[in-house]
């Protein structure tokens, strides 16, 4: 009897379909074995988890355009059946042209209903010696039996198959299921806010909230206090929405962070090609590719650099001059300052500008609403220099990730940026999209939202009452929202990584440890765990957010960033073969 090639995916999100497709597209020509894939996911939402739920509320929306959504493979071989990107799908769904709808933002749930159509098709597709087995369970632990391996799920009486290959995709689950396992005994404190009908319906009409988070996670929380009970946003005029409220919205709702400073809303335009390589040109100026760099000291002054390039590269373009920025930094100074001696009413910029604007801590909430304001106005803008600025480390932000993932930054460095800038570039340059600023506005011109203790308040409680204070100010709320998503997991939470059974797998970069705190995996590259002598487990791949840390910004619906999964799909052929 022959034997049967067992192969798992633990976490059936958007990343667990990707390593699925490209699973069926290097197994579909090994017809002689006897296959058999697990698919290993804790709910119900194979392909889509509950990011991209089909059945969540149609005002959470996607924050970047259709044309960057597609579940097309990045490379050779290709795809088990026929795979249309997502502006093609939409196009044809509604008998339109994908140049119509590339620009446009869906909903998430109509990215999960685009997953979920293919992951049925490809299912249905899959050749006769492939089995499938969907196993609605969470993964608990991973066991090593024999250079094989069995998994413990929270399935009673379920007996696991000898797996030859694993790959983990769990997103945030370890990090969110860590961070719920911690004591909350007050009932006005949510840690955690998805899914937001579910977790926030007990919040009373004309409640006072505060939430902790003004980016992404915060918006849709809002959203959801507001349009999700009823509440109409009108868009008749297109600069200044109004709101109709439903008499079920909160009273108030207290945004914060430790900041205090709001996101930018995304470029809802095409970027243009870079025009400043200045952070190129430098790492690639040395020798050695074993250079390694101090963040702070010797690239964060260069990223600096391109925002000053990109900003006055348009600036100059807008007088009908050009900008070289092919010569070395002092010179493209020297330009600048030329330039400002000719027009001394343009405003000098400085990156600094972009990265850490100021406000006036007793005007707070009106010149926070102005700032939205003023980057709506840029963003209505093709020529604006601001925008141009703000593009400047989505442009670059490949070349940091190949410093990144091959340890090309000192540990501290590594570790600063990761706990201090990686948010500040992501609130830079990875923004909602403009119509849910706009939606901000409205509800701050309706007196719900307010922005008064945004930077950094005392959270506190007196007699018995919950209270934010900053600045004299003071007010009282009645629930406390936790609106971000949390990283990295206390070692001595039970989840899957920190599992005394799966210790033998699974370890983690002593550097970045903060005592029980855990934000690192030892993997290599490809996402393969590494042991004690550092040797990399080829059979078990990491892919997504549990690389973070070694690997830098994976992107949810990227299939290119970090595609560590095509290269285990491509090694599990290899095995088989063998």
């Amino acid at each position: 009897m022959e034997a049967t090639f067992h192969i798992g995916i633990v976490g059936l999100g958007s990343k667990g379909l990707f390593g699925f497709e490209r699973l069926l597209a290097n197994l579909k020509s090994i017809k002689f074995a006897s296959i058999e894939i697990h698919l290993f996911n804790a709910t119900n939402l194979f392909a889509t988890g509950w990011i991209y739920d089909p059945k969540q509320p149609d005002y959470l929306k996607m924050n970047y355009p259709n044309i960057y959504i597609s579940l097309e493979p990045p490379k050779e071989p290709p795809a088990l059946i026929k795979i249309l990107s997502f502006s093609q799908w939409q196009a044809n769904k509604y008998k339109t042209s994908a140049e119509e709808v590339d620009y446009a933002i869906a909903s998430r749930k109509e990215v999960g209903a685009y997953f979920h159509h293919y992951f049925t098709k490809l299912c249905a597709s899959s050749p006769k010696n492939i089995k499938i087995h969907k196993h609605l369970a969470k993964v608990l632990s991973i066991q090593n039996i024999d250079e094989k391996y069995s998994v413990q799920t929270d399935r009673k009486n379920w007996k696991s198959p000898c797996f030859s290959s694993l790959l983990i995709t769990t997103g945030h689950s370890p990090s969110i299921s860590s961070k719920l396992q911690k004591p909350y005994p007050k009932q006005d404190n949510i840690p955690f806010i998805y899914p937001v009908n579910e977790k926030l319906n007990f919040i009373l009409p004309n409640a006072s909230i505060a939430c902790k988070g003004m980016g992404l996670t915060a918006i849709d929380a809002i959203l959801a206090l507001t349009e999700g009970r009823g509440g109409e946003f009108d868009s008749k005029n297109k600069q200044e929405w109004k709101y109709e409220k439903s008499g079920k919205e909160p009273l108030k709702i207290y945004p914060f962070s430790i900041s205090g400073i709001p996101i930018v809303p995304r470029n809802p335009h095409p970027s243009g090609p870079q025009k400043s390589y200045l952070f190129k040109r430098y790492i690639n100026s040395f020798d050695s590719q074993l250079k390694v760099f101090d963040f702070e000291k010797e690239l964060l002054p260069v990223i600096k650099q391109d925002m000053v390039g990109e900003y006055y590269f348009q600036v100059f373009k807008n007088y009908g001059k050009n900008l070289y920025l092919d010569q070395p930094f002092e010179e493209v100074k020297e330009e600048i300052h030329e330039f400002h001696n000719l027009y001394p009413l343009e405003k000098e910029f400085k990156a600094t500008d972009l990265l850490y604007p100021k406000f006036n801590p007793k005007k707070l909430n009106s010149e926070l609403l102005e700032y939205w304001k003023m980057w709506l106005e840029e963003l209505e803008r093709k020529d604006s220099p601001l925008v141009a600025a703000a593009g400047t480390w989505k442009n670059l932000s490949g070349d940091f990730n190949t410093l990144y993932s091959n340890n090309r930054l000192t540990a501290n460095s590594k570790a600063k940026f990761t706990k201090t800038y990686f948010s500040l570039f992501n609130r830079v340059s990875y923004g909602p999209p403009i119509q849910n600023i706009k939606k901000m506005l409205a509800l701050a011109d309706r007196d719900i939202l307010e922005f008064t203790l945004a930077k950094n308040p005392n959270v506190e409680e007196v007699n018995g009452k919950n209270y934010l204070t900053l600045n004299h100010n003071r007010v009282s709320f009645d629930v406390l929202l936790d609106a971000r998503i949390p990283r990295g997991y206390d070692k001595n939470s039970e989840v899957l990584f920190t599992e005394k059974k799966s210790e033998t797998i699974f370890r983690f970069h002593t550097s970045m440890l903060n005592f029980n705190f855990a934000d690192t995996l030892m993997i290599d590259k490809n996402g393969n765990p590494l042991d004690e002598k550092g040797i990399p487990n080829l059979n078990i791949c990491l892919y997504g957010t549990p690389t973070e840390g070694v690997l830098f910004d994976n992107d949810t619906l990227s299939r290119k960033r970090n595609d560590t999964a095509s290269l285990w799909a491509q090694k599990v052929s290899e095995l088989i073969k063998k």
